[in-house]
């Protein structure tokens, strides 16, 4: 739940007491919530005032708007334990100076931090991206001159919202940008005209030298409706390739074009094989060409590879509420029966057995998935009966060989 204050007030103190009398922030049944703080006129507490409110809201959510952040403001906001957004209409007494040099000298992991970065001085910033102690960081409005350097940031997850057109003319320059973060997040915003394809492409042959990144997720928001080149598909998926611990690889673009009906083959052809992938998400305007008639081609997607799931721009799961059901239901069988693997030999046999009476004694693909996986554990389990004969061994040796 989100609380949100617009306070006026004769004096710093005024507007602070009723910030705290308003949301009883000293309560500690109340402190779960987020606060954002904006003003009509420019805040500019006093420290002993700010140092009080923060105490109140820590741990929590803070958005702070047009407040001009002294360097004892700054000094406290890198301090504190907070989940902190400084967005519009913040000015930084000191171009940022005391507030790098304290997220700098931090020991503890910064959670979540959100900046409009265009009153940060370009030393600041520079700082800023090298700092290895903030968990996800969220950035906006950079200068067209450092418009790269985020991609340096050294956060263990980045979001980056930036205009395509900022990128034209800069492929000389693309060699040298380094991409630090785990988990990236690109929100690239086009206003109309041509696609700027040769830009955007040689951003993405970059990315495609890295093989750090574990969740990747480009939302292109494009008001001239292009249709996204398929150099451009071809780039994404020699980047999702070069990862082969990329778990999660997204292309939301829930609110606007282009959307990537005629390209969902191509990238169920590229992806199909990726080991590490696990959630594919796209967004898709008419199922029928994208997945096919009776979603056919998602469903030997699917079948293919069993550790993916396909889900829209709002993470919900594509299915046709019966057959893509059905798969996702074996694919879960399938995975459950690869951790059996590292359950203790002494355990695994009556588990194995358990899962073959319960789950898959009515399921030939089921039964055969599991004793192409466990049939070791299986023979164990019944060498123990006096009744078998050398023809039942026999007969379970060969539905180890079974693959769905």
């Amino acid at each position: 739940m989100t609380r949100t204050l617009i306070i006026v007030g004769e004096s710093d103190c005024a507007i602070l007491e009723t910030a705290l009398y308003i949301l009883e922030l000293e309560k500690e049944e109340v402190r779960s919530g987020d606060l954002e703080l904006c003003t009509g006129s420019r805040l500019t507490l006093r420290p002993t005032c700010w140092s009080k409110l923060l105490d109140a809201v820590s741990s929590r959510f803070l958005e702070i708007k047009n407040t001009t952040l002294s360097v004892k403001l700054s000094q406290l906001l890198a301090t504190k334990p907070l989940q902190l957004s400084i967005l519009e209409d913040c000015y930084y007494e000191d171009g940022g100076t005391a507030f790098v040099n304290a997220l700098e000298r931090r020991r503890s992991i910064f959670d979540s931090l959100e900046l409009s970065c265009d009153h940060f001085h370009d030393d600041n910033l520079k700082r800023l991206f090298r700092v290895d102690k903030i968990k996800h960081l969220e950035v906006r409005r950079v200068k067209d001159e450092l418009i790269l350097l985020p991609f340096s940031a050294q956060a263990d997850s980045l979001k980056y919202s930036l205009l395509l057109s900022t990128l034209q003319g800069l492929e000389a320059h693309m060699h040298s940008v380094n991409f630090g973060t785990r988990k990236l997040e690109l929100l690239l915003f086009h206003s109309g005209g041509p696609f700027p394809t040769s830009s955007f492409l040689s951003l993405l042959r970059r990315m495609a030298q890295f093989d750090h990144f574990a969740e990747l997720t480009i939302d292109i928001m494009d008001r001239g409706r292009n249709l996204v080149p398929d150099s451009v598909v071809q780039e994404l998926i020699r980047i999702v390739t070069a990862n082969c611990g990329l778990q999660v690889f997204n292309l939301p673009n829930i609110l606007s074009h282009p959307y990537w009906n005629a390209h969902t083959t191509t990238f169920f052809d590229g992806l199909r094989d990726h080991k590490g992938l696990r959630t594919f998400g796209v967004t898709v305007t008419d199922k029928v060409e994208a997945f096919g008639p009776d979603f056919i081609r998602l469903r030997h997607f699917l079948s293919y590879n069993r550790n993916i799931t396909v889900t829209d721009g709002f993470r919900d799961v594509y299915t046709d509420g019966l057959l893509v059901d059905e798969i996702y239901a074996l694919n879960r069988f399938y995975r459950e029966s690869k951790t059996l693997v590292f359950v203790p030999q002494s355990e695994r046999p009556l588990l194995v057995a358990t899962a073959l009476t319960r789950s898959a004694s009515d399921h030939f693909q089921r039964s055969a998935l599991l004793l192409a996986d466990h049939a070791d554990a299986l023979l164990d389990l019944i060498q123990c009966s006096p009744n078998l004969t050398a023809k039942h061994f026999d007969a379970i040796h060969d539905l180890g060989h079974f693959e769905s």
